[in-house]
């Protein structure tokens, strides 16, 4: 298992990477205030870090926009 943890992480990391500019602009865009983008920002990353094994399907699945506006909504 614990193989599977770092795995996650690694996973976390690269989704962080890849996606934190454009979550945090699709926030902004919703928001329209950036301290309250860069928190909605967070927790989108929290809730996707929570949600990571099924994330990437979603992803693949309904883009970018659609997990900002799923964990939004939570």
């Amino acid at each position: 298992k614990e193989a599977d943890k770092i795995s996650t992480e690694e996973q976390f990391e690269a989704l962080l990477r890849t996606y934190e500019k454009l979550v945090y602009s699709i926030c902004l865009k919703m928001v329209k205030n950036p301290f309250d983008a860069q928190d909605l920002t967070q927790e989108t990353f929290l809730s996707a870090y929570k949600k990571l094994p099924g994330l990437m399907e979603l992803i693949a699945e309904g883009g970018i926009t659609r997990l900002v506006t799923l964990f939004k909504d939570q």
